[in-house]
């Protein structure tokens, strides 16, 4: 019976570690969305910026503005 304990104490651990790698993965994840969320949030605030200010000029030198390409403005847009 000692031997059953010991090798499923042993599989709860190799679970627990799995689970704790699973968790780093999803957080690494998780803040990798987040910063791309804030990057895009902060292109279109700044967008909507250089419009209100009449600003843009042609959609290759407005890209240029938002140091983005020009196919990303027409994304972002």
């Amino acid at each position: 019976m000692e031997t059953t304990n010991a090798s499923f104490e042993l599989r709860l651990d190799r679970f627990a570690i799995l689970e704790l790698q699973l968790n780093k993965y999803t957080i690494k994840r998780i803040n990798s969305y987040k910063m791309k969320t804030l990057k895009q949030l902060e292109r279109l605030r700044k967008a909507h910026k250089l419009i209100q200010q009449q600003n843009t000029g042609t959609p290759a030198e407005f890209a240029i503005r938002l140091h983005i390409s020009e196919r990303e403005l027409y994304r972002l847009l």
